[in-house]
This record gives structure tokens, C-alpha cells and sequence, in this order.
């Protein structure tokens, strides 16, 4: 919320990453939700969203374009993903850019090209699961008599099994 608040052209780019399943979308959601509850126009794209690199200019560039542009699996856009952010900042709407890539899917070639391209990034990284989180997740399991395997067993034993299985990542977890 700070970034939309500040000058556009000091705006840059937020980038988040992390591993598959680790809540990268639905905190970029969530985001964009609140922005939109709050009456600030976003844009979406993402993987249902077919845009090629010249169309999703074309549409930052338009007058009426949002003020905040949300590319969701951004790194299907490959290599010229760098170049394609810094463009759509740089024009007079200078929209803030929220990106989100996996962790390994080319996200230090982003980081050392939107460096030097002079893209101002700040990057949040979507932290793994803590143990306080898994507890609650294995309560709601409970409560719903889905605790598979690890019921009857001790909770520190159903922590650290769960802990084990899903490496701490949310999607992971709940597939197991």
C-alpha cells in the first residue's frame, strides 16, 4: 500500500516469490482484492489470461489504465519479462507492478536483468509454514475427522510428521 502511495514514477516493482504452493497467488489476491474493495482499479493477468507481451502494453498504456497491474505466473513471459515490467513502468501512468514467480523458474535471471535495466524491485519472499501454522491446519483436520494416518498420535508427533511430508509448504501439506 506504501508503494501506490508514493510518486509513480517512484513506484517500481513488487515481486513476489516462492516455492510452488507456498501462497504466492493468494496473497497476491487477497492484495488485489483489498485494493479493488477499496475502490483502486487493478489489473489481472495470469495464466487463464492469454496476452501477449505487445497486447499487455498496448493496455498499460491506455488512458484509462489501472493503477496497479497484477502479472500473476509472470514467468511465462521468459526473458523478456525484465524489459516488458520496466516499459510498462516507465509510461505516464506508471502503474504499480506486482509480479510473482516460482522460486527456480528464472527468477535470478529476472532479478540480475531488472538490475541492470535500473528496475526498482523489492521482493517478498512467501515465508514456509511454521510450526504454529501447522498446528492450526492439523486442528481444522481434526475438527473434520481428516487426519488420516496421524490420528491417535501425539501432536508433536503429528507436527513433525506433518513438517516432514509437506516441507512446510501449504499446498504440499494439504495434499498429503
Amino acid at each position: 500500500r506504501q508503494q501506490l502511495k508514493t510518486a509513480p514514477e517512484d513506484r517500481g516493482v513488487i515481486l513476489v516469490t516462492g516455492t510452488a504452493g507456498s501462497g504466492k497467488s493468494t496473497s497476491v489476491r487477497r492484495l488485489a482484492l483489498t485494493f479493488t474493495a477499496e475502490g483502486t482499479p487493478v489489473g489481472w493477468i495470469d495464466g487463464g489470461v492469454e496476452m501477449s507481451p505487445l497486447d499487455l502494453k498496448r493496455s498499460a498504456s491506455d488512458e484509462g489504465a489501472p493503477p496497479i497491474l497484477v502479472i500473476e505466473d509472470a514467468d511465462r513471459y521468459g526473458v523478456e519479462l525484465p524489459s516488458l515490467v520496466r516499459e510498462i513502468t516507465m509510461y505516464k501512468s506508471a502503474p504499480l507492478v506486482l509480479v510473482s514467480i516460482r522460486s527456480g523458474r528464472g527468477l535470478e535471471r529476472f532479478e540480475d536483468r531488472a538490475e541492470a535495466l535500473g528496475l526498482s524491485v523489492a521482493e517478498f519472499v512467501m515465508p514456509h509454514l511454521t510450526d504454529g501454522d501447522i498446528a492450526g491446519l492439523l486442528d481444522t483436520l481434526e475438527s473434520h475427522k481428516r487426519l488420516g494416518e496421524l490420528r491417535g498420535k501425539p501432536r508433536p508427533a503429528q507436527i513433525a510428521a506433518f513438517r516432514e511430508q509437506a516441507g512446510r509448504e501449504m499446498i504440499v501439506a494439504l495434499l498429503q
